[in-house]
């Protein structure tokens, strides 16, 4: 594998070529600060292995540092950060390295700024939410691998310090043009309502 193929034969069956990192970097570069937010949405339909992503979180985990005052506070961004960064290939492997290097870029940037490393719980909430929005499937006919319509979760951070997600199918929000609807599903998790109602109350 060079830097931007895996092999002759995916660039044939799927045309799967990798955007050099420069070309990412310059245009990442033409965007407008005001879509650069740690909350801004990004969605990759043709993630690869997460290039585009990765440049896109660098990004937001340095205005989470400038932004930032306490280690509890960073972990709030970090986590609103993450919630907001989705992205669909066709490809599983491609789709675990994804998930795998978000991660780490995660884990690195928060012992460069808190000076040790996150707590399981923090891992574990980041690698889940990272988990739910990246998803193996095909974004033309919004299905999965496994013929599922793909899900896109919109989440919030409640004042109790719960995680709320709603689910949405993405051929609905192609259908109406970005727009929510009622979502197919809500769901709650407490993977890490402690320090975030600590980060809430501050």
């Amino acid at each position: 594998m060079n830097g931007q193929i895996k092999s002759k034969n995916r660039v044939e069956k799927f045309g799967e070529v990798y955007t050099a990192h420069k070309q990412v970097v310059d245009m990442i570069g033409m965007l407008p600060d005001d879509v650069k937010q740690i909350t801004s949405t990004y969605f990759e339909p043709a993630c690869g292995n997460g290039n585009f992503l990765l440049e896109i979180l660098k990004q937001k985990l340095e205005r989470a540092k400038e932004n930032s005052a306490s280690e509890i506070g960073f972990m709030y961004l970090v986590i609103q950060a993450v919630m907001s960064i989705y992205g669909v290939d066709i490809q599983m492997d491609n789709v675990v390295e994804c998930v795998d290097r978000l991660y780490d870029q995660v884990e690195k940037d928060y012992y460069e700024f808190v000076g040790h490393n996150p707590s399981d719980r923090f891992r574990w909430t980041i690698y889940s939410i990272l988990g739910m929005n990246m998803t193996c499937g095909d974004s033309l006919y919004g299905t999965t691998d496994n013929g599922k319509p793909i899900m896109i979760y919109e989440w919030k951070i409640g004042k109790d310090g719960i995680i709320y997600c709603d689910g949405y199918r993405l051929s609905d929000l192609v259908a109406g043009d970005g727009e929510l609807n009622e979502p197919v599903n809500r769901k709650r998790y407490l993977w890490f309502i402690s320090a975030l109602s600590k980060a809430l109350a501050a």
